[in-house]
């Protein structure tokens, strides 16, 4: 009565049954008594773990109200088919199945647990019934013709339409899941278009059926419910995901995030995806409560321990600051208070750029623990042709100066600059929205702070140099760098850095040590997907 379950493929709900009989079976005491096994039958939960898919159905009682509405029994009678009656009818049979249902649960609850095999057999008919009427209805909504039974048919093996309202009647009927926890597919949405269409989401704009999977869950459990979910960094940091940003503060009174890299380890092992556990609480509030943690870097040996020992939520704080769709990674009282600082700066390194092309930053959305930024291009060299190439997704800022190159070189290759990053944004690649927003503008410092960060930009691009050396990788030759040797002189530069925000000594610490760790552990090659 407790544990249900849905996934669209019909193995995965086989072995998920199997797996909880064999782990059910493993706890229970033999009795004599019972039967030849010496064991109580084992409880049926055909009814509890289903197969179907998730994001194709009538998942809630104003959605078959709605459809039964606009597919009337005019409309189905010109469809050819018998009339289906009215929401009313429709929802007394829900009721009736439910009903018998109950009992059905009630003969293995008690006396010694069996039910006859007709029983069960009659149950699944009548909920078979029911799913072909919503079936019918859905099938015209995506413009299927009931005359036409082989499309029908087809639609119906392709999107497996799976229609919560009358799968788990009593429960939706009765307010909803309490709990909802689950692992959404990370899949874009146009890469199974030509499998199955969805229609009707508010966050159809998002493309991903993660975003899908969590406006269906967000209208399945109950007020005051919880719901737990893990899904890609990229919802809380993509504008692309505002949609589901926008419904998740609408639907959630409470929300906790807390952000996982890919490297050096990763939740899971063979999935290289960044990701974000989301808890929330059901309801609705003006300002839903947002809870977050700072983003999460550790080895394979660490994990066992990485939600009781690290894993931390920072004080409540402003959100979305800088971005509209970027809710910031902070997970202490300093990052809260070290970001705030460089949040309220009125100035963007953007308001330094220039249509002059004389004097260019060269970056790449490529990285590592370290980001690139250079006043020269990087040297790729094709094996077998030895042909000198451009590096992939070669980038590049133009300023009015050398002076102003150098400057921004400093700025955006320190660790002040990498934490505000992985802060906003999805953590994988490095866009120009994330750079031009960095509070500097590196010709508005003074002269004194001016010469300083670009004798200590040429300084580094010198050290930057003399660390180089050739790697070879997928056919080609690729000048790289070996950045831990640079980190006295990027420490330097935030210090620097440091007195122009105001952070306070600890602050500065906590700057000069993020992630050191890791970024220390292996700096160089590009760590991206």
């Amino acid at each position: 009565n407790n544990l249900y379950a849905v996934d669209i493929m019909e193995e995965a709900v086989e072995i998920c049954k199997l797996r909880l009989f064999l782990k059910l079976a493993a706890q229970v005491e033999p009795d004599a008594t019972k039967n030849n096994l010496g064991i109580e039958p084992l409880p049926d939960i055909d009814f509890n773990i289903r197969a179907g898919n998730t994001l194709v159905g009538y998942a809630t009682k104003e959605e078959v109200q709605r459809c039964m509405k606009e597919l009337g029994d005019g409309q189905m009678k010109l469809m050819g088919e018998e009339e289906l009656g009215s929401f009313a009818r429709f929802n007394t049979r829900c009721a009736d199945v439910e009903q018998a249902f109950s009992k059905f649960r009630q003969l293995q609850t008690e006396g010694d647990g069996s039910v006859p095999a007709a029983d069960k057999q009659e149950l699944q008919k009548r909920l078979k019934a029911l799913e072909d009427e919503l079936n019918r209805h859905l099938a015209t909504e995506y413009g299927v013709k009931m005359s036409d039974k082989v499309a029908y048919a087809k639609w119906v093996k392709s999107h497996q339409p799976f229609h919560w309202f009358i799968q788990f009647y009593g429960i939706l009927n009765g307010g909803g899941f309490d709990v909802i926890i689950g692992n959404p597919p990370y899949v874009e949405y146009k890469d199974v278009k030509d499998s199955y269409r969805v229609h009707g989401f508010q966050t159809l704009e998002c493309g991903d059926l993660y975003a899908f999977t969590m406006e269906r869950a967000y209208g399945l459990f109950e007020r005051g419910g919880r719901v737990g979910l893990i899904v890609p960094v990229s919802i809380f940091c993509v504008d692309g995901f505002k949609a589901l940003q926008t419904l998740s503060l609408q639907k959630l009174e409470a929300i906790w995030a807390s952000s996982y890299a890919n490297r050096p380890a990763q939740l899971f092992d063979g999935a290289q995806k960044r990701l974000t556990i989301v808890l929330g609480k059901r309801g609705e509030a003006k300002m839903p409560a947002v809870h977050t943690t700072g983003y999460y870097r550790w080895h394979r040996e660490e994990f066992p321990n990485l939600f009781r020992a690290r894993v931390h939520y920072a004080p409540t704080h402003p959100n979305f600051s800088v971005f509209p769709a970027s809710l910031e990674k902070l997970g202490s009282t300093i990052e809260v208070s070290a970001f705030s600082k460089l949040a309220v700066k009125n100035e963007r390194l953007e308001t330094a750029l220039t249509s002059i092309t004389k004097h260019r930053v060269y970056y790449t959305r490529k990285f590592g623990y370290f980001l690139a930024f250079l006043d020269f291009v990087p040297r790729v060299t094709e094996i077998r042709t030895r042909k000198q190439v451009a590096p992939s997704e070669l980038k590049d800022l133009s300023f009015p100066s050398t002076a102003a190159v150098l400057t921004t070189i400093a700025s955006l290759s320190s660790s002040t600059f990498f934490w505000f990053w992985n802060v906003l944004s999805d953590c994988r690649n490095l866009n120009r929205r994330d750079i031009l927003s960095f509070p500097l503008n590196p010709i508005g410092l003074t002269e004194v702070d001016r010469g300083r960060m670009a004798a200590l930009g040429e300084k580094y691009l010198k050290a930057l140099k003399g660390a180089s050396y050739e790697m070879q990788k997928s056919g080609l030759m690729l000048q790289t760098f070996e950045y831990s040797s640079t980190k006295p002189i990027l420490d330097e530069i935030d210090t620097l850095l440091a007195g122009h925000y105001g952070f306070t000594a600890e602050e500065l610490d906590f700057i000069l040590n993020y992630d050191i760790k890791y970024r220390l552990g292996r700096d160089t090659g590009n760590e991206e997907e």
